[in-house]
């Protein structure tokens, strides 16, 4: 009986996973939506939804929230998101590791 049931928990893990793996395309669509409609409100939300679904989806594989903080602020301090060589692309960099910074 307990096999049973671990197989539909592993099962409704899968699902979710799943789920939020449809989200997070989903949402990308809603962002060139917004981009192509000139729809601040969409594209406002179709962000925060990329951003909640990541860090829900982080979870189902494992990873903490605190971890996903920690890998994106070492991520914005190297640098090392797409690579473009342009002092506003820095300057977007350190605004965004101070507000990571100041979040602790």
């Amino acid at each position: 009986m307990r096999d049973t049931q671990k197989d539909l928990d592993i099962a409704k893990h899968i699902k979710l996973i799943e789920w939020l793996k449809t989200e997070l395309l989903d949402n990308v669509s809603a962002l060139f939506r917004g981009f192509q409609q000139g729809r601040d409100v969409l594209l406002k939300e179709a962000l925060a939804n990329l951003i909640l679904l990541s860090y829900l989806l982080a979870r189902r594989l494992g990873m903490k929230y605190s971890q996903l903080d920690e890998l994106i602020l070492e991520k914005i301090t190297r640098g090392s998101g797409p690579q473009h060589d342009s002092d506003m692309w820095r300057s977007d960099l350190n605004l965004l590791e101070t507000y990571f910074r100041s979040k602790k």
